[in-house]
């Protein structure tokens, strides 16, 4: 059974498109009336078969989309298999070089962050392919099972479903540099602050940041940005920091 529980986007049948899971909650919890505009209509964001379902928000957790029970998703699928553990995605990273992982985000901001072809995400039900699969030696047996990247949507509004230990962040976002000096010594660094839309309080809002030293970074705070990173976020305080695995970071300007 798959354990990946939250799903950060889903596949509306009949408009043939991707939504965030953000917009659809927002919709239901502020209007009845959408719940059964989006019964039924939501699928699996990669084989689109798979029927995802609604869940209301309880005292425990709030409200979040789920894989209805029973559903089997098609043979390949990489949410068919289950979440890897940080540990599971620690050891995958640390036994590739720089020039693989540097692949491997080229391939996943490609995969992820560009939504124009669907079909490419359609066709390409094969583990050996997916980019967002890996395999991990199970610690009882000597087989090694396809593990799916613990993955988070980064330009969704950071919520309770977001845990401790290493991420693939990846989404478009807006960014801005803060230039800061450090009070003991006065030396000069940077602070990535990215930035997500909150439709609860219709605005932009700073829900990540990184640090970084001297790299003379430049954006543009009224542009997007495609960006995809494999990171450990700091959960205790918003907005959440973000420290980076061996600086696995890309962003491209969205045109």
């Amino acid at each position: 059974m798959n354990k990946k529980l939250f799903y950060d986007e889903v596949f509306m049948k009949k408009r043939g498109i991707l939504v965030d899971t953000d917009s659809i909650i927002f919709d239901i919890e502020n209007n009845n009336n959408y719940y059964e505009m989006y019964q039924g209509e939501m699928f699996c964001p990669e084989c689109y078969t798979a029927k995802l379902v609604f869940v209301s928000k309880s005292y425990r957790n709030n409200s979040y989309i789920k894989c209805k029970n029973g559903e089997i998703h098609s043979s390949g699928c990489s949410y068919q298999c289950d979440e890897a553990s940080s540990k599971m995605m620690k050891d995958y990273f640390d036994s590739l070089t720089a020039y693989q992982i540097d692949s491997k985000l080229n391939i996943l901001l490609n995969r992820l962050c560009r939504k124009d072809n669907l079909t490419f995400k359609k066709i390409h039900l094969n583990p050996e392919e997916s980019p967002l699969l890996f395999k991990s030696k199970n610690n009882s047996l000597l087989e090694k099972k396809y593990k799916l990247l613990r993955q988070k949507k980064i330009n969704l509004y950071p919520s309770y479903s977001l845990e401790k230990g290493l991420y693939v962040f990846y989404g478009q976002v807006r960014l801005n540099i803060s230039d800061r000096k450090k009070k003991d010594t006065n030396e000069p660094y940077q602070i990535l602050e990215i930035q997500v839309y909150s439709q609860y309080e219709n605005t932009y809002k700073t829900s990540y940041t990184i640090f970084y030293k001297d790299l003379n970074l430049e954006f543009d705070s009224d542009k997007k940005y495609n960006i995809v990173l494999i990171a450990t976020p700091n959960i205790e305080y918003r907005p959440y920091s973000l420290k980076l695995y061996k600086n696995s970071i890309k962003i491209e300007e969205v045109k």
